[in-house]
């Protein structure tokens, strides 16, 4: 058997396809939407890593220089030996 098409039909399988038309035209927007949402997350994503990595190299570099820092107050602390008979004890008991 054939289906016969009336007027009434046709304007409905016409407009059902305006219907799904629109529908995929809202999802294809969203769907755009979304890429740019993630094209701009990978972004800032990238900008925060490389924010870290700098950081943690400044943290690096701060803490060598701290340790050096560190050292040398530890040398300059050091008691230093003098040697025996030198004008040092001489020249206290002089006084």
């Amino acid at each position: 058997m054939r289906r016969v098409s009336t007027p009434t039909s046709v304007l409905v399988v016409a407009r059902r396809s305006q219907l799904e038309a629109g529908e995929l035209k809202a999802h294809l927007d969203k769907v755009n939407e979304l890429e740019r949402e993630h094209v701009r997350l990978q972004a800032t994503q990238t900008l925060a890593q490389d924010k870290m990595r700098e950081l943690e190299a400044r943290l690096h570099e701060e803490r060598h220089h701290r340790k050096l820092m560190q050292d040398r107050a530890a040398q300059v602390r050091r008691p230093t030996r003098a040697p025996i008979g030198s004008d040092c004890n001489q020249s206290g008991a002089a006084k």
